[in-house]
């Protein structure tokens, strides 16, 4: 007896080896080796059964709980198997999903121009783009293959969701110090772009949303990785304010040379600020489909763009104001260009409320509110300068009408007189 039990205990212990390597000892792309994995897993369960029934243990380990950690196991090895040589298996991917455009372009890109291997690196963010590619892939094979095998535990066990929540969290921990590393160099002195870093951001939020999101042990819980961003995204709106300068200076001197006609006859504004506002609108919706949840991030992002869009605004509003001064006496361009004003404080309002209107943290809402209050200024300011600049027409065109009622009244006199003489 003592021989037997034994016996099951080694069994016991290989089946768990086995189990705790499935990848390897069980490849999904074997019909075979995959049955052959159900029956492992049944024969785990009878070794429980019998422990409990026969043996009369206690508490054996239940063979769900074997399973489960046997997964875990397994995935964490597999974690750091693909951290380890994701080059060398990234490359072997690609040439297998021949198909895949995405990945076909890389390969291209890579080929006889270097034989270096991808690793973490404060120069470029290539080796997490491929990494989580593979994690991805990892995840879908264990959901849409693994799971259909290793499913005698509904309830207790789900290998799509084990996978995709213990992925999560080693990615997480790597991935958040490395970005900590690339946060503490100074943002000139990085040598990775602030829209590749932009890039990596949507590709975690693709990676959380398709992969981790649909998890019961995500459910209601609001993702760190917006945080470990903020420093990249804030570089990217430094920059974006020069880009959004450049851009106003081209709007405007295009619309000097066309005069400042109207985009068109039911629009009474000239195309600057249409312009001008594309730029903030795209500039906000990158923004917006980051899909944040972190009111702290949020608030941190919103106060930031306002920024922007004060700085870019006023600069608008001095340069209409600068041109208004030598386009006196042309009252057609004058209104076109009161009118611009008018429509950068309504189109101001539109952004507002896309960005949160009264939901926004207070710093964000004073200084908009207090952009909209210096416009306004700027626009009386316009059309003071404006009236004063027609006062001598008004006046000169009151004193003819005033002329031409004065002849009106004499002549209506003078033929009362002469109707007077008549009758007589």
């Amino acid at each position: 007896k003592d021989k037997f039990i034994k016996l099951l205990d080694q069994l016991h212990n290989s089946i768990r080896i086995d189990l705790s390597m499935y990848r390897n000892n069980f490849p999904s792309s074997s019909a075979e080796r995959m049955q052959d994995l159900k029956s492992t897993v049944d024969l785990l369960t009878s070794i429980t059964f019998f422990r409990m029934k026969v043996q009369e243990l206690s508490s054996p380990p239940r063979a769900s709980s074997v399973v489960k950690d046997c997964v875990k196991n397994c995935i964490r090895n597999t974690y750091d198997f693909l951290f380890a040589n994701c080059d060398q298996v990234y490359k072997r991917e690609s040439k297998q999903q021949t198909n895949a455009i995405e990945n076909n372009d890389e390969q291209n890109e890579d080929e006889g121009l270097t034989t270096s291997i991808i690793v973490p690196s404060v120069k470029s963010l290539k080796f997490w783009n491929r990494f989580m590619y593979l994690l991805t892939c990892i995840i879908s094979e264990d959901r849409e293959r693994y799971s259909l095998v290793l499913n005698q535990f509904p309830s207790e066990v789900n290998v799509g969701h084990i996978s995709a929540d213990t992925l999560w969290k080693f990615l997480s921990a790597d991935l958040r110090d490395h970005l900590e590393e690339h946060a503490r160099i100074p943002s000139e002195c990085r040598e990775i772009k602030s829209a590749d870093y932009m890039n990596l951001h949507f590709m975690v939020k693709k990676f959380y949303d398709t992969s981790v999101k649909i998890i019961p042990e995500a459910k209601n819980i609001v993702p760190e990785y917006p945080k470990w961003f903020e420093p990249f995204v804030m570089q990217w709106l430094n920059e974006n304010d020069d880009m959004s300068m450049e851009y106003l200076h081209n709007a405007i001197e295009k619309d000097r040379q066309t005069g400042f006609e109207q985009t068109s006859e039911h629009y009474l504004f000239s195309s600057s600020v249409v312009d001008v506002f594309t730029q903030l609108n795209q500039c906000h919706g990158i923004i917006k489909s980051l899909d944040l949840h972190d009111p702290v991030v949020i608030a941190a992002y919103m106060q930031r763009f306002s920024v922007t869009i004060s700085k870019i605004l006023l600069a608008y509003a001095n340069a209409i104001r600068r041109t208004f001064e030598h386009v006196g006496g042309e009252d057609h361009t004058c209104s076109i260009l009161m009118n611009n004003i008018q429509q950068l404080r309504l189109n101001l309002e539109q952004l507002y409320e896309l960005m949160g209107g009264t939901l926004l943290d207070d710093e964000t809402k004073c200084r908009l509110n207090e952009l909209q209050k210096q416009l306004s200024d700027v626009l009386d300011e316009l059309s003071a300068m404006f009236v004063k600049s027609i006062q001598p027409t008004i006046r000169q065109t009151i004193e003819e009408v005033y002329k031409q009622l004065q002849q009106i009244k004499g002549n209506q006199i003078g033929m009362g007189n002469n109707s007077g003489q008549q009758k007589g």
